[in-house]
């Protein structure tokens, strides 16, 4: 029960629901909330991937891959996107039906489906803010990935934001993030501003 006595919501379950219904669509929201500030954020993750040496990369939040799919043309390894709607992996798998090196699981970032010390790039793109359990999934993000690897967050900043969908919980800002991130034991490199009305945290699981 929540503190006021309503019973708490399931917001993995609206989550997945919500983008179930639009997963068909999705890719054709240009110009809406739902894809031009995704996109911009994702192309500014890419640009900063792009000059990191990395063989194995998980996007959390994936939806319907257009982050792996960028960064799939832009060079050869081993990519996995993470999402919680089946609905949205399909839209996402659709784009990578002959490739090998690509894969697509449904699962929470909250308790991530991979070994310790697995990826070397991890990546969360406009989805933080559907974490009922924020740090839970920073703690995962730093579980998973390997000593010296890279996690980039970028997400909608909590200035001016308001909630648009059952299935949005709360928005922070780059601070906040970064507070996150260190306390899971991170090395926070940097933080920026990839479009309006975001943030992007880049920070690094130091070596042993």
């Amino acid at each position: 029960m929540g503190y006021d006595g309503e019973p708490m919501k399931d917001y993995e379950k609206l989550s997945r629901e919500h983008f179930d219904a639009m997963a068909e669509n999705y890719d054709l929201k240009d110009g809406t909330y739902y894809s031009e500030l995704p996109k911009k954020c994702c192309d500014a993750a890419a640009e900063v991937i792009s000059g990191i040496a990395y063989d194995k990369m998980l996007d959390v939040g994936c939806g319907t891959g257009y982050l792996v799919r960028k960064l799939f043309s832009l060079r050869r390894a081993e990519y996995c996107g993470l999402d919680l709607s089946p609905e949205m992996l399909k839209q996402a798998r659709s784009k990578f039906r002959e490739s090998d090196s690509v894969s697509f699981t449904q699962g929470s970032s909250e308790k991530l489906p991979y070994e310790d010390e697995t990826f070397d790039v991890l990546t969360c793109i406009m989805s933080f803010h559907h974490y009922p359990n924020p740090q839970n999934a920073v703690n995962e993000a730093y579980r998973v990935l390997k000593h010296g690897g890279t996690y980039i967050v970028a997400d909608v900043d909590k200035h001016g934001y308001t909630p648009s969908e059952p299935s949005e919980v709360a928005a922070y800002d780059a601070e906040e993030m970064g507070n996150m991130m260190r306390t899971a034991g991170f090395s926070v490199l940097s933080l920026s501003v990839p479009a309006e009305r975001s943030y992007m945290v880049i920070a690094e699981k130091l070596l042993q």
